[in-house]
């Protein structure tokens, strides 16, 4: 799987929720849900390469 490093993220894109999630987001900065510590994790190790965004 393909990630895309990015420094365009909305305000607190990078906090946890107070159930421990974290908010996912669309390309276009929407938050479309929200991922615990595991499928974070689980998406993570799934990463082959990384495409730095300009």
């Amino acid at each position: 799987m393909k990630a895309i490093a990015t420094d365009r993220v909305p305000d607190g894109a990078l906090e946890k929720n107070e159930d421990g999630t974290v908010n996912t987001y669309d390309a276009n900065g929407n938050k479309v849900g929200t991922a615990t510590a595991e499928e974070v994790a689980e998406a993570e190790a799934q990463i082959t390469e990384v495409e730095i965004e300009e």
